[in-house]
């Protein structure tokens, strides 16, 4: 479930626009493996010093 209700894709996007430069952010996208296919994003936020 999306808490922010945006698409992974525009997640970056998003957060750059709220918080400008005080974040930086690494993500990549991965495949769960199980009875279904599903596609996973996963990010990390980091907050600059």
């Amino acid at each position: 479930m999306d808490p922010f209700g945006v698409r992974p894709v525009a997640f970056p996007y998003l957060m750059c626009e709220w918080f400008g430069s005080n974040i930086s952010i690494y993500f990549f996208k991965t495949n769960k493996r199980d009875k279904k296919n599903i596609e996973a994003h996963i990010f990390f936020i980091r907050k600059k010093a």
